[in-house]
């Protein structure tokens, strides 16, 4: 990244070629699904996951925002799919912006999308959503 250049190489590899964009593939049953958003500032990120006996099958995203958001979401679900659905419990945020280089003015897309993982998490798990 340089200073004229505010995306690193992985941004720009993620949000051009989003391998995990879209819905689900009907063939999944056992689906869950999350959405965090800020409309005063026009983003908004919806995670998707199939699963069996606590292992995520397929992750999809549909994200509404800056580069680094879309980016952000489709390098969560390339970390995810395969995991367990426990493993979504251990997102660090923190680790994903020093990746993605992520300015600090846009820290908010990241804890977004922390928070979209976070209700996943819970709606695959079938824990309560804190009110």
């Amino acid at each position: 990244m340089s200073d004229l250049d505010p995306y690193n190489q992985v941004v720009r590899q993620h949000f051009v070629n989003p391998a995990h964009a879209g819905d689900l593939p009907a063939e999944y049953t056992d689906t869950s699904s999350a959405e965090a958003g800020e409309s005063d500032f026009g983003a908004r990120v919806r995670l998707m996951l199939a699963q069996r006996d606590g292992r995520i099958l397929a992750m999809r995203f549909r994200a509404w925002g800056c580069p680094h958001l879309i980016a952000a979401a489709e390098t969560v679900c390339e970390r995810f799919t395969g995991e367990t659905v426990e493993s979504l419990a251990r997102f660090e945020p923190q680790r994903l912006m020093t990746m993605l280089d992520v300015p600090v003015e846009k820290s908010g897309r990241i804890l977004l999308l922390e928070d979209a993982l976070r209700l996943l998490y819970r709606a695959a798990t079938g824990n309560k959503v804190d009110s």
